[in-house]
Parts: structure tokens; C-alpha cells; sequence
């Protein structure tokens, strides 16, 4: 028992691959975006089958998703706290603005984004399975 399928809806990408195994077992790939993924990725594949070792992966596409925003108070908060932590440790100069990207989250989709990137990547998850 091996399979592969692969579905592609709005912009998200979805691939399903399995190989023979006594239960099942679900292991999920998805992008930040989708934080609630492994809950309804599981779900959705235990109701289409029984068992195996399942890996799913699901990626966005630049072209047919929405874009995530760039949260510019949460940047600057951030390097608000590397500047502080640096001058409390005695370095004379500002961190470079490099230390951003060592932040999470600070390009993230509003609610309405996440639910249309959920919508697709269920509909594209279930063709896929």
C-alpha cells in the first residue's frame, strides 16, 4: 500500500504521500500561516484512511495567495529590545536591522487571509488524499 497524490487550489499546494504500515501514523508539513494545520490535516486524513505512514506537505504558491503583511509595530518593538539589551550590556552601537530577521511573525496574514489559506489548503488536502 503506497500512494502519492498531489492537489493544487487558490494558490496552495498539497501532496500526500504513504507507504504501508499497521496503523496510522500522520506527519505534516505546513507553512507558519497555517498554525492550526496538524488538528484538521489529521482529521481530514483519518476520515479517508485506515492506515500507513502518511506524510503531507502543503506550501503557498506566491502567485494565487494573498500576501502576507509586514507587522511594522512588532519589528520596531523588537528592535526596540535588541537596542535596550545592548546598550544594557555595554555595546555602544544599535544592533543592525539583520537581528529582524532572526524574529518570528513579523510577516503574518490578518484572520480573513488565514481562513481563505485554510479554506484552500482543505479543499486541496482532500483531492491530494
Amino acid at each position: 500500500m503506497t500512494g502519492f497524490g498531489t492537489s493544487t487550489h487558490a494558490g496552495v499546494v498539497c501532496e500526500a504521500r504513504s507507504v504501508n504500515s499497521r496503523s496510522l501514523d500522520v506527519r505534516l508539513r505546513a507553512p507558519l500561516e497555517l498554525g492550526d494545520a496538524s488538528l484538521w490535516a489529521e482529521q481530514l486524513t483519518k476520515k479517508r484512511l485506515r492506515r500507513g505512514r502518511v506524510e503531507l506537505s502543503i506550501r503557498v504558491e506566491a502567485s494565487g495567495a494573498p500576501a502576507p503583511l509586514f507587522q511594522r509595530a512588532k519589528a520596531v518593538a523588537a528592535l526596540q529590545a535588541f537596542a535596550d539589551v545592548a546598550r544594557e550590556l555595554g555595546y555602544p552601537e544599535r544592533p543592525p536591522l539583520t537581528v529582524l530577521a532572526s524574529v518570528p511573525g513579523l510577516f503574518e496574514a490578518s484572520g480573513d487571509e488565514r481562513a481563505t489559506l485554510r479554506s484552500s489548503a482543505e479543499q486541496a488536502l482532500a483531492v491530494a488524499l
